[in-house]
């Protein structure tokens, strides 16, 4: 069976909605059939840390959705560690646990964790270590990680093109990023400065989503990318209240603000989850290796459109998406 790094790629801009694998949210099922076979080594149980609280639409639902589905269907037990102390030390302590106890592989879920990991794999030379978000590795620790840099950078390109006032607004979680070679922000700024327009992008770290989109309004922002890992209704409310527009972020929101969302940034953390499985179900999972998924891979990474633009721009941002995904766009660089 071929290894989900290794499948063929596929268009990944489409003005249909890209709608990312569903699941119920709940416990994990238990004793389903196992196929295909998982190497005695690897065939579980499994540890997985996530950092903070499992919000209904959040990544961490998704990642804990994903888990369901592979433990029930190949009936290898998952144990699921919530960390909401996220100092390094802390984080390392509780990897140290896993790292301990009888799972045969041990994922953690988040950038934050990818030192603390690396630090902890070095330490347990004999356990395994996937790191989902993020670029550490070491010879038993490999890292998988979704480029989101790529509809990123998208999202910023329209926002220049769109944007009526000049001004254009980037929400980020108040944590730092995965420690990605190019972060969210620097995508977005490098996306709108491509645009070759006068638009100028403002940055908000903010826990309050409303305060977030309040503060961009009052530098007159009129289109925002709210790059948030939670459930998007707060600052969909508040967007629409205040007349901004919105791209989303990892999910398609359009649904939930018709008319406020003009686009969204999709990637799938739970498809990526399942890569990693299926590469472990395999038996070409292997330490000291980055797999990345991008634009490439349109079941993980995409980008979609909610309006209707005129057939230049339209053409434009199709144009500007398979430069993308080939890899042939600079995704960090800024106008001069």
């Amino acid at each position: 069976m071929r290894s989900a790094t290794e499948q063929r790629p596929a268009a990944a801009w489409s003005r249909r909605r890209w709608l990312a694998a569903s699941g119920s949210l709940g416990a994990a099922l238990a004793g389903a059939c196992a196929s295909p076979k998982i190497p005695v080594l690897e065939h579980g149980p499994f540890a997985a840390v996530l950092l903070g609280d499992v919000q209904p639409g959040s990544t961490n639902a998704r990642i804990v959705e994903a888990f369901s589905r592979e433990e029930a269907r190949r009936g290898a037990p998952v144990h699921l560690a919530l960390a909401r102390n996220t100092e390094p030390q802390a984080l390392a302590a509780t990897l140290r646990d896993l790292a301990g106890s009888e799972a045969r592989m041990v994922f953690g879920v988040g950038g934050a964790l990818a030192a603390p990991m690396q630090q902890v794999a070095w330490e347990f030379p004999e356990q395994h270590f996937t790191l989902l978000d993020g670029e550490l590795v070491r010879p038993n620790m490999a890292a998988y990680r979704l480029r989101e840099e790529e509809p990123a950078w998208l999202a910023g390109l329209l926002a220049a093109r769109l944007s009526a006032t000049g001004r254009i607004g980037l929400m980020l979680p108040v944590t730092g990023g995965s420690g990605a070679p190019v972060s969210l922000e620097s995508a977005f700024q490098g996306g709108a400065a491509h645009a070759k327009t006068s638009a100028q992008v403002h940055v908000v770290r903010d826990a309050d989503p409303v305060r977030g989109v309040r503060t961009l309004a009052a530098v007159q922002a009129d289109i925002v990318y709210a790059a948030l890992n939670e459930a998007p209704d707060a600052a969909l409310a508040a967007c629409a209240a205040l007349g901004l527009r919105l791209i989303g972020h990892s999910r398609d929101w359009s649904h939930l603000g018709p008319g406020t969302v003009i686009a969204s940034c999709l990637s799938d953390p739970g498809a990526l989850l399942s890569a990693a499985v299926q590469d472990i179900s395999d038996s070409v999972w292997h330490g000291d290796v980055v797999h990345r998924f991008g634009m490439r891979y349109p079941q993980m990474v995409g980008f979609a459109l909610d309006i209707a633009l005129p057939e230049a721009l339209s053409l434009e941002i199709r144009d500007a998406a398979l430069e993308v995904q080939s890899g042939r766009i600079d995704l960090a660089e800024r106008a001069g």
